[in-house]
């Protein structure tokens, strides 16, 4: 089942990097990163509320599939930016400079890029999932009743 929570998470992390496909969308982005990060949240809480059913440990793998999920979802990312409809729609968001100096701001170091991003996306996915999953699967408080011990009465 983590494996299905892994693929949602993924399919969310990936969806906007399609957005730089369209001039249109390019502007867009911010928004779609932020809806992103908090149905992301959403996901890991709801995961770490099915590891805790099935008794399996939730810090752990909510560390995993995060790091993971960032690792592929930067490496699918910077492939869609690379393809001939985001260089289109790159170079329509800025007009004024001139198209070989943009291609080179676009290419230049893109596998250091790549993998820089993805060691440090994977580290903060990874602990944004490890506290959010655990965060899921805590044992609720619930509130204190009338007829409830309170500590002053024992």
């Amino acid at each position: 089942m983590t494996w299905l929570y892994g693929m949602l998470l993924l399919i969310a992390y990936s969806a906007p990097s399609l957005l730089t496909l369209s001039s249109y969308t390019y502007p867009i982005m911010t928004l779609a990163h932020f809806v992103t990060f908090l149905v992301s949240v959403i996901l890991f809480v709801i995961m770490g509320k099915s590891l805790k059913k099935r008794h399996r440990p939730r810090f752990s793998n909510g560390l995993m599939i995060g790091a993971i999920v960032a690792l592929a979802g930067t490496a699918i990312g910077q492939v869609i930016r690379r393809t001939p409809m985001a260089e289109k729609a790159f170079l329509a968001q800025v007009p004024r400079v001139p198209r070989q100096a943009a291609l080179t701001m676009l290419h230049l170091h893109a596998t250091a890029n790549a993998v820089l991003s993805g060691i440090i996306f994977a580290v903060l996915f990874g602990l944004l999932g490890a506290v959010a999953t655990w965060w899921g699967g805590r044992d609720r408080r619930r509130p204190l009743t009338p007829q409830d011990p309170t500590p002053e009465t024992g």
